[in-house]
């Protein structure tokens, strides 16, 4: 297999994301994240359909792929040359993402890369073939802990983050011991000014009401109904405050 690489490259990694959308670009990098630059990372040129399998999913990267690029990345530590078992970028000759896997077998890092680099990798991908590696496709069920990418296109990575704690919040609501109706038409009237016309919903009629409602956008009717779903859970309180406090370099 015919093979490239990229030199002098600078890697953000993101650990742990089997969501494709929480990998920042790179005007959302944090100036508090620590950046690898790797003097070396080689280039796999894929399909359509394998870069969405290991860009939104923690499963298995095809093992004939792991094999082709091998101890082909490396970075200096402490002025010392480092070999990475598995680190590489995939491109389908229109997108890019830089993989690490800390030594095991799937996705574990993700990182976008910033625009010249990624200019230069579909550059280049252009003499390459692309290889169609075997890989068992799974299909992605979305969950409100899950959100669709469809739910957060157009936001910035502090509105996507805040919308995801949002959406745990209303999860929690939903297997609440105590299912209060009158609770999440205080709701509804904090983020709608349209009066529910219904005067008998159910709980979980409600409920998805209100999540249907809030899954486009974002605005400061999410922000407020956020606020107030979070203000007595320590954890989504302290995480949420982090994400609104929380600026890009």
């Amino acid at each position: 297999m015919k093979q490239s690489y990229i030199a002098n490259v600078d890697i953000n990694w993101i650990m742990n994301e089997s969501n494709g959308y929480n990998v920042p670009e790179f005007h959302e990098w944090m100036k508090e994240e620590e950046h690898t630059r790797y003097s070396s990372l080689p280039i796999v040129k894929v399909t359509k359909e394998l870069f969405d399998h290991i860009e939104n999913t923690l499963e298995y990267i095809p093992e004939q792929l792991l094999k082709d690029i091998e101890n082909k990345a490396e970075y200096f530590l402490n002025y010392q040359r480092k070999i990475e078992q598995y680190a590489f970028i995939i491109t389908t000759g229109a997108n890019t993402l830089a993989v690490g896997t800390n030594g095991l077998k799937v996705p574990m890092k993700k990182s976008r890369l910033e625009p010249k680099q990624g200019f230069d990798v579909i550059e280049k991908s252009h003499a390459l073939e692309t290889v169609e590696y075997e890989f068992k496709k799974k299909e992605r069920i979305y969950s409100y802990l899950s959100l669709e990418p469809s739910a957060l296109i157009g936001l910035v990575r502090k509105e996507r983050h805040k919308k995801q704690v949002l959406f745990a919040a209303l999860d929690d609501l939903r297997y609440a011991e105590v299912k209060n109706v009158e609770k999440l038409k205080y709701l509804w009237g904090e983020y709608s000014d349209t009066p529910l016309k219904k005067k008998n919903y159910t709980y979980d009629g409600l409920i998805n009401k209100l999540g249907e409602e809030m899954k486009q956008g974002w605005s400061e009717r999410h922000d407020r109904v956020a606020k107030v779903l979070t203000k007595h859970d320590p954890y989504l309180n302290e995480l949420y405050t982090a994400y609104d406090k929380r600026k890009a370099k």
